[in-house]
């Protein structure tokens, strides 16, 4: 038998293999940072995923102040969604957070704490006109969640013109 032919076992220890790489590499990624102790940890967002809202709220909202409340508020929408739309807006932040996913499904070059405001506008506008339904379920979903954690904090209502909701005395 050809030595490197692949057998049933070595495909087993591959396996193996890969998913004890992605297993360190998934504790590596959320452990805590001795050398920057004041760094928020969120329920559901990660870094990369911190520094795709902060490239895409400023452009949804057209406010840059957005960044001051749309991280924190938009993880805790997340947090309280059902355990299967977490899931699947997982896998929509880890599409949008990967080089691959990043440059060639949302066509943005630049790393997303990079990009500039019209190239994340033109991501967002082909994916909210785009042909597949995914991408603009994708588009909605961050429209959505963007929106009402910025519009949602009374911060921002003297901004808008908003006096708040009436008070029953």
């Amino acid at each position: 038998m050809n030595e490197w032919m692949l057998s049933r076992r070595r495909l087993f220890v591959g396996a193996a293999a890969g998913a004890a790489a992605l297993a360190l590499a998934a504790w590596y990624e959320d452990r805590p940072d001795p050398k920057n102790p004041s760094k928020t940890r969120y329920a559901f967002l990660r870094a990369e995923d911190h520094a795709i809202v902060a490239a895409v709220a400023p452009v949804l909202t057209g406010r840059a102040s957005a960044l001051a409340v749309v991280p924190a508020r938009l993880d805790a929408a997340i947090a309280g969604l059902p355990p299967a739309t977490q899931a699947q807006l997982r896998q929509l932040f880890d599409l949008l957070g990967s080089p691959w996913g990043r440059v060639f499904v949302a066509g943005v070059p630049q790393r997303w704490s990079e990009a500039n405001a019209a190239s994340v506008a033109a991501f967002l506008q082909a994916w909210r006109t785009s042909p597949f339904e995914r991408l603009r379920a994708g588009y909605d979903a961050l429209h959505q969640l963007v929106l009402a954690a910025y519009y949602s904090d009374p911060l921002t209502w003297s901004q808008i013109g908003y006096a708040g909701p009436p008070r029953i005395s």
